[in-house]
């Protein structure tokens, strides 16, 4: 799969390079301080125990946004 994407992103354009660089931060970045915060919120006792899975959607979601988010942007 991340060779397939490395593919994908040495064919795109420009503008589809700059999109997918701005989903892949949002996405990124999400995702890190999704998990630093339910870390947090887990050791004070607010929430329940987390999975790595639950990093993994955060980031995809986010990634998700941020490529319909560029799409918009630039349409």
């Amino acid at each position: 799969m991340m060779f397939a994407y490395r593919r994908f992103l040495r064919e795109a354009d420009e503008l589809q390079r700059r999109i997918q660089l701005e989903a892949l931060a949002l996405g990124f970045g999400a995702a890190l301080v999704g998990a630093a915060a339910y870390r947090l919120l887990e050791r004070a006792g607010t929430i329940g125990a987390t999975d790595a899975s639950d990093v993994i959607m955060i980031l995809a979601v986010a990634y998700s946004v941020g490529v319909l988010a560029g799409q918009w942007r630039y349409a």
